[in-house]
């Protein structure tokens, strides 16, 4: 069976989003829609729900259609990914929700750009937990 394929996007809401966001630092989570499901990852793994039934604290934001595929080559692809994305292995920073949409539409469709904007944040934070430890280490 053939599915359409699509990345939701959705902001995180929370006290200073509104700001954040109009600075070019919003928070972002994201899913992979296939046909009727949505794939997530969170530290549970990789699971699947009702595309736009993801939290209260998340507003549907928009989405980046990706093509059609054959549900099998997606089953295989998720399937692989499970174990870069196993339970338990989320960080916000290094291995979170959009680190695992990234991955998963590049192995469905090589070298697919995802919006820079969705992991911006994470971002910023790796790249400050890695200046304060070079900084530490002196």
């Amino acid at each position: 069976m053939v599915v359409e394929i699509k990345i939701n996007i959705y902001k995180i809401k929370f006290k200073h989003s509104g700001f954040l966001s109009g600075l070019g630092f919003g928070a972002y989570h994201t899913g992979m829609q296939v046909g009727e499901r949505e794939y997530a990852f969170s530290n549970a793994g990789i699971k699947y729900h009702t595309p736009g039934k993801v939290s209260e604290e998340c507003e549907y934001y928009d989405c980046f259609d990706l093509g059609e595929l054959r549900q099998q080559e997606v089953n295989g692809a998720i399937n692989k990914l499970r174990k870069e994305f196993p339970p338990g292995s989320y960080d916000l920073v290094k291995q979170n929700c959009n680190h695992f949409t990234e991955a998963l539409a590049d192995a469905l469709f090589i070298g697919v750009e995802v919006p820079a904007y969705i992991n911006r944040a994470a971002r910023m934070g790796a790249r400050l937990v890695r200046d304060v430890k070079i900084d530490d280490a002196h």
